[in-house]
């Protein structure tokens, strides 16, 4: 008696938990997309220099922000803090990077993009939430020639979990899946173009991304030549909480043995 007690007032407990949620809060219970720009201006920054840092705010009004920062590999596959810059050529625009090994970052545009010549370029993008990293946009960086000429947009990327972004100074790329864990995944195929490409992270991984981090740069098995990208923006998707779910089966299954008992 003292157990059907006791689950009778969890499920009412249940009940006014969803109704109240319902009521007040029905916004909690849908997925929160979040869209970033990253044409347009930083929500804040650290720094001008080497290892400089841009925070960029929901697009949708929601709190999470994506803190972005530039590495480049300059050496024997070391990673090293580079200089994050946000390029507008003649049609495209977007995040680039500048690292130890180029000259002249403010007046060459095309060494400001993510590159793959003079060391190789990387940005990183840390969300504030783990999140389901669903899709970004590269375009390519057709410079600011009279006559532009489409470029390469293959990338590989890395995905998961990590603490913070010094955590990747000095870093191998096999550190990268061995010590942090993170996944690497490639998409190409897309040749030369002078439009941006929106690549879905869930389609290429052929199930749900999920993280706070991503470190995007050109394909690292590229046979056809070397990119030059910009990163022009990002969404992610933080779905129901699974606590909500829970109640829901727990009241579908009580629902069904009430009326089995009536």
């Amino acid at each position: 008696m003292y157990t059907l007690r006791v689950f009778q007032l969890c499920a009412k407990a249940s009940k006014v938990m969803l109704l109240s949620i319902a009521i007040g809060g029905s916004a909690v219970a849908a997925p929160v997309i979040a869209s970033y720009d990253f044409t347009g201006a930083p929500q804040s920054t650290t720094g001008t220099g080497s290892g400089n840092e841009w925070v960029f705010a929901d697009q949708n009004g929601s709190a999470q922000t994506a803190t972005v920062t530039t590495w480049a590999d300059v050496g024997p596959d070391e990673l090293e803090k580079a200089t994050l810059h946000q390029l507008a050529d003649l049609r495209n625009a977007g995040l680039g990077s500048c690292n130890s090994l180029e000259t002249d970052c403010l007046t060459k545009g095309n060494i400001r993009a993510i590159t793959e010549s003079n060391g190789k370029d990387w940005i990183l993008i840390m969300f504030s939430e783990a999140v389901n990293l669903t899709d970004f946009t590269l375009a390519p960086d057709l410079g600011m020639k009279k006559n532009p000429q489409s470029q390469f947009i293959d990338t590989t990327y890395f995905t998961g979990f990590i603490n913070d972004s010094d955590d990747l100074l000095g870093a191998s790329y096999s550190d990268l899946t061995a010590r942090f864990g993170l996944t690497s995944h490639t998409a190409d195929g897309y040749g030369k173009t002078a439009v941006p490409v929106t690549i879905n992270a869930n389609t290429v991984a052929g199930g749900e991304v999920w993280g706070n981090t991503i470190l995007i740069g050109g394909d690292t098995a590229a046979a056809s030549g070397a990119e030059r990208i910009l990163l022009q923006g990002f969404t992610t998707v933080v779905p129901v909480p699974p606590a909500i779910w829970l109640f829901m089966s727990a009241l579908g299954v009580l629902a069904g043995k009430r009326r089995t008992a009536g």
